[in-house]
């Protein structure tokens, strides 16, 4: 009897041990891409539409169609440098840019709030520099945009990001 509670106390004593470490992995990659970007506003006022790859494969190599949701009240722009990828190392913890080589026409996209016959979302594509390794490799899309005063952008910044994985 005793040698059945030391086996279930151990193994209550490794799941503690194994949750531990996913918290902190968990908290180290948070904190680090806070660090790249500290907006208050992330995921909120914009965010992306996670439906739009209800059973899509996302492949190394193709682009990747997104949506973007303005949940705000007012107008939304950014800069097409603003739409940035990234891979996290784990060995460094550190948040690794990925290239986007995708070309954007026009440079500037813009999101109307949802009201009336408009919808609040935008979409675009992007195109992650990641070359097959011949195994999955996660990234993490970001946009980064200004809230407008009519058609004047403020210094309220607002982001949203993704993570997903490209398989090979």
């Amino acid at each position: 009897m005793k040698s059945k509670i030391y086996w279930i106390n151990l193994g209550f004593l490794l799941i503690a041990l194994i949750s531990g470490y996913q918290f902190y992995n968990f908290a180290k990659k948070r904190d680090a891409f806070t660090k790249l970007f500290p907006i208050r506003e992330m995921n909120t006022k914009l965010q992306f539409d996670k439906s739009i790859f209800s059973g899509q494969k996302l492949v190394i190599g193709s682009s990747i169609p997104l949506a973007l949701k303005d949940n705000s009240n007012k107008n939304i722009a950014f800069p097409s440098k603003n739409i940035k990828i990234f891979t996290y190392d784990q060995s460094t913890g550190d948040w690794i840019e990925i290239p986007n080589i995708g070309t954007y026409l026009p440079d500037m996209q813009g999101i109307t709030p949802i009201s009336g016959e408009m919808n609040g979302f935008t979409t675009l594509t992007v195109d992650p520099g990641v070359y097959n390794k011949g195994k999955p490799v996660d990234i993490r899309v970001v946009v980064i945009a200004n809230i407008y005063e009519g058609y004047t952008p403020t210094d309220e910044q607002v982001g949203a990001y993704i993570d997903l994985t490209v398989q090979p």
